[in-house]
C-alpha cells in the first residue's frame, strides 16, 4: 500500500513549515497467518521550513526511515506489538551524528472483545527533548459509531458519520499529536550541530475508510507549545 501526505503549518510569528511524506507499507505474514506478521515500511518526510527569525534554521531538513513491525496474536484477547524505525535526520549538509533509532512495544488486551481493549507499552524517540513516552491507555467503543482512543501519546475521538454497505466508511475526529523532532544540521557558521523541533497539535479532521486500510482525509488544527533549540549551545 502506498501513501501520501502533506501539511502546511503557519502562525503569526515568523515560524511556518510545509511537510510532504511518503510511505510504501507491505505486511508479511509469518507461518501462513495474519495473526502473525511482519510489516515494513519504508518511507521519506521532507521539512520545509520557513524561519524563524531569530535564529538560523536549515531551509529542508529530511527524515528517510524504515519501520519494521512485529505483530503477533497469542490468544484471543492477548496481542503484542513490537517496533523498531532506523533512520536518517538530517539536512544532508551535515553527516555528524544523522543516524536515528526509534523503537517501542506494548500489549493490547480485549477486555471486552470489540468494546474495550486495554493497552501498556512504552516508546523510546531518539529526541534530545524528549527521549520515552508511555504508550498506555484503553480504545472504548460503546457503539459502532463511536471510538475512543485514550491513548498516549496520540489521544483521538471519532465518529462515524456515513456507511455504505462493505464500501467504505466516513468519520470524523478530534485527536493530539506531538509535532518535531531532531535533525543533525549545519549551521551557517559551518559548525554542526543538532536541531530540536517541537510542538503539540490539537486535530479536526474527517477521514474515509476503506477495506484494505485505504482511503482519504482531511484535517484542520491548532499548534503549541512550539520551539527549537539547538544542542550545543542551548540556543
Amino acid at each position: 500500500m502506498f501513501e501520501a501526505e502533506g501539511g502546511w503549518l503557519k502562525s503569526n510569528d515568523g515560524f511556518g513549515s510545509t511537510e510532504i511524506s511518503t510511505f510504501l507499507r507491505v505486511a508479511i505474514p509469518l507461518n501462513g497467518s495474519m495473526d502473525n506478521i511482519i510489516a515494513l515500511q519504508p518511507g521519506l518526510r521532507t521539512f520545509f521550513l520557513e524561519g524563524p527569525d531569530f535564529v538560523d534554521v536549515p531551509a529542508t531538513v529530511y527524515d528517510a526511515q524504515v519501520s519494521i513491525l512485529w505483530r503477533k496474536k497469542h490468544s484471543d484477547r492477548w496481542q503484542t506489538n513490537v517496533w523498531m524505525q532506523p533512520k536518517v535526520r538530517s539536512d544532508f549538509e551535515s553527516s555528524d551524528d544523522m543516524f536515528f533509532f526509534s523503537g517501542g512495544a506494548f500489549a493490547k488486551y480485549r477486555w471486552k472483545p470489540d468494546v474495550f481493549d486495554l493497552y501498556i507499552g512504552a516508546l523510546y524517540l531518539d529526541r534530545d527533548d524528549i527521549s520515552i513516552l508511555p504508550a498506555v491507555g484503553f480504545v472504548w467503543s460503546p457503539s459502532p459509531d463511536w471510538r475512543y482512543e485514550l491513548l498516549l501519546p496520540r489521544p483521538k475521538i471519532a465518529h462515524r458519520l456515513t456507511r455504505d454497505g462493505v464500501c467504505y466508511e466516513k468519520w470524523a475526529y478530534l485527536s493530539g499529536q506531538l509535532g518535531g523532532g531532531s535533525f543533525a544540521v549545519q549551521r551557517d557558521s559551518g559548525e554542526t550541530d543538532k536541531l530540536n523541533v517541537r510542538d503539540l497539535r490539537f486535530l479536526i479532521g474527517v477521514e474515509t475508510v476503506r477495506p484494505g486500510g485505504g482511503g482519504l482525509f482531511g484535517e484542520v488544527g491548532y499548534v503549541f507549545n512550539r520551539g527549537v533549540e539547538y544542542k550545543n549551545n542551548d540556543e
